[in-house]
């Protein structure tokens, strides 16, 4: 019994790239995780400085617009009419 198989060069070589580059990829996650598995006291605490410092950014955020919100409602208390000083209404007499 003979069997046919078509030869393609280009097909070859695009499949040994890819095997090529999966098992680096491999190689470098295995070490990777053997990196974390041996240094994970420091990878904890990088990550908790990273959480600690997003949640001041949160808190810092979240104090800012409370004291915005705070004297805004101040200011419109204190103009009991409605209006706001130094504002200008502009419009174009054509346009009415």
């Amino acid at each position: 019994m003979m069997f046919f198989r078509q030869y393609n060069s280009m097909l070859n070589e695009a499949n040994k790239g890819f095997a090529k580059g999966m098992f680096i990829l491999g190689l470098f996650l295995i070490g990777f995780a053997m990196l974390v598995w041996v240094l994970k006291e420091v990878f904890a605490f990088i990550a908790a400085g990273i959480f600690i410092i997003a949640g001041v950014g949160c808190l810092s955020a979240a104090v800012k617009a409370w004291l915005y919100n705070r004297r805004f409602k101040s200011s419109i208390s204190q103009n009991e009419d409605g209006f706001r000083k130094n504002v200008r209404i502009r419009y174009d007499e054509t346009e009415l």
